[in-house]
């Protein structure tokens, strides 16, 4: 570095002096001699790592090194260092109050090869681009629990699901071992899905009332239980157990406990606040779809005891249209309207066949940001806002919504003309629905849509304990290609349905696309108008 001395006349600084005064003023600016022991650091240094000067001068850098970096990074710091060449990268510290801190650092021998300063390093602070970083890993991970609690599964399937999610993240200090307690009633926990614990700790902790060890401590107190050792308050103690620390997180619904997830971590592990905000919201989650779940298990034994219970035939009958009007609800309306004849005629399967449809699949456009930023119920009802419309208008169509697959649906159509028809009166529902949602100051949601029709073979799916009744051909999947590669807020159908159904509809200009699977492109079309009413 260049001296005082060295300055020119006046107030006049050499370059190499005003540019060591720019680092000073905007970046961590650190030198080292010989042995990486600290000669300076300037204040925006001092003031990010909390360390005032003397406490850091003399120091090796390692006071403000987290435990987390990898001894190796460090290694190749020093290798390149002493090989004359600078080494860049991002490095997570630690500061003096334990709070984290996350710097971009270029460190380099010090040209002055005369000077004490061996090595110099310049850092840029990153933290709140690291928890920008951090905040899209954590909505992520939730989202793919939302979505896999709208998949077809037991309880027990899930929250064993959940865990295998949970362990394979790579930004939470986990041990891969932990399990879900449940609410029972009485103010007694259950445990249930389990990862990793052995006989002991199922035997032990089987039930755990509220106010016991940690799991009851935390579904007493509603508020997450952190612990980094094993204390007085972790009463039970399986055989076996080795030094640890926990993450007891409440799962909580409306105020109500539904039960405890428990996780844990290294014997000594620091609370981090990210780690807990991210659980936070799990548990949130999580006590929805529990909730979700356990409804669904509940239908499905009334059902069961239904069929097997031979009390008042009054109070059968009454349950049993409610339930009529159930399977109505979750069921392809082909499956419904034959299940009566199939009865009297004692028939457990209905026939396959090869039968020529159309296929309208519609997909919600942005789902996985819109799902970033929004809560669980406001993606549920606003999906449900949308998807009320469409049943109405398939239906009406003489169509049968076969799905609902998320952000998604899928409808089949007897008549080719119906599901042309069916999706301009979907398409224009939804823009009126839109125009209410901007009209109360709320975000429009666009869709796109794909429709084609041909043969297929429709038939019974699935094992002995759980069967669809579904299509299956090429004709579906181009529908759904269509769908992908369609623009939001229309309706893209291939020409084959254009020329079929001619002077019913109006289209836009045929055009050619790849599809997936197609050694050879296909002629599609934009539908606007079915018959005389225009929607684009």
């Amino acid at each position: 570095m260049i001296s005082d001395s060295d300055s020119a006349a006046g107030s006049q600084l050499s370059p190499l002096q005003g540019i060591q005064d720019i680092l000073d003023d905007h970046f961590l600016v650190s030198k080292t001699d010989a042995k990486g022991r600290i000669t300076f650091a300037n204040d925006i240094f001092c003031q990010i790592s909390k360390y005032t000067p003397a406490e850091l001068i003399g120091q090796p850098h390692n006071i403000v090194r987290h435990p987390d970096m990898p001894r190796e990074v460090f290694r190749d710091v020093w290798d390149s260092l002493k090989a004359g060449r600078s080494w860049q990268g991002l490095i997570k510290n630690r500061a003096k109050d334990g709070s984290i801190y996350w710097v971009q650092a270029l460190i380099y021998p010090n040209p002055d090869v005369d000077s004490p300063d061996k090595y110099i390093s310049v850092r840029v602070d990153v933290t709140q681009a690291m928890h920008d970083h951090a905040e899209v890993e954590s909505n992520e991970a939730l989202h793919w629990i939302m979505k896999l609690g709208t998949a077809s599964m037991s309880l027990e399937a899930f929250l064993r699901q959940c865990l295998d999610i949970i362990m394979a993240l790579p930004w939470l200090s986990l041990v891969d071992r932990g399990g879900f307690m449940l609410d029972r009633g009485e103010g007694v926990l259950r445990i249930s899905s389990t990862r990793n614990c052995g006989e002991s700790l199922l035997e032990t902790c089987a039930t755990v009332a509220y106010g016991h060890c940690l799991c009851g401590q935390a579904a007493e107190k509603r508020e997450i239980l952190f612990k980094d050792h094993v204390d007085d308050d972790h009463h039970n103690h399986p055989a076996g157990m080795q030094p640890h620390g926990h993450y007891n997180v409440p799962l909580i619904y409306e105020n109500r406990l539904i039960g405890v997830l428990f996780l844990y971590v290294e014997h000594g592990h620091k609370r981090q606040r990210r780690e807990s905000v991210f659980l936070e919201r799990l548990g949130q989650l999580l006590a929805t779809i529990i909730i979700q779940k356990q409804a669904e298990e509940e239908l499905s034994n009334a059902m069961i005891q239904l069929r097997q219970s031979n009390v008042d035939i009054q109070m059968q009958l009454s349950r049993i249209e409610i339930l009529q009007e159930m399977v109505k609800q979750y069921t392809p309306r082909r499956v419904w309207e034959a299940a009566p004849n199939a009865l009297r005629n004692r028939v457990r399967e209905l026939p396959s066949e090869k039968v020529k449809l159309g296929f309208l699949f519609c997909d919600m456009q942005g789902f996985t940001h819109y799902s970033e930023n929004h809560s669980p119920s406001e993606i549920i009802d606003t999906l449900n806002e949308f998807f009320d419309e469409a049943v109405h208008y398939v239906q009406d169509c003489n169509g049968d919504v076969e799905r609902f697959m998320g952000d998604a649906f899928f409808a089949v159509f007897e008549n080719t003309h119906d599901g042309a028809r069916a999706a301009v009166k979907v398409l224009q529902a939804f823009r009126e629905v839109n125009h209410k949602r901007k009209a109360a100051g709320r975000q429009s949601i666009s869709f796109r849509m794909g429709y084609h029709a041909g043969e297929v073979i429709r038939g019974n799916v699935g094992g002995r304990t759980r069967k669809e009744y579904s299509v299956m051909g090429d004709a579906v999947n181009i529908a759904a290609r269509l769908e992908s590669a369609c623009e939001p807020d229309r309706i893209l159908i291939s020409k084959e349905v254009a020329d079929e159904l001619q002077d019913q509809i109006r289209t836009g200009q045929p055009f050619a696309i790849d599809v997936k699977g197609k050694d050879l492109s296909i002629d599609v079309c934009y539908l606007k108008a079915v018959r005389s009413k225009a929607v684009g």
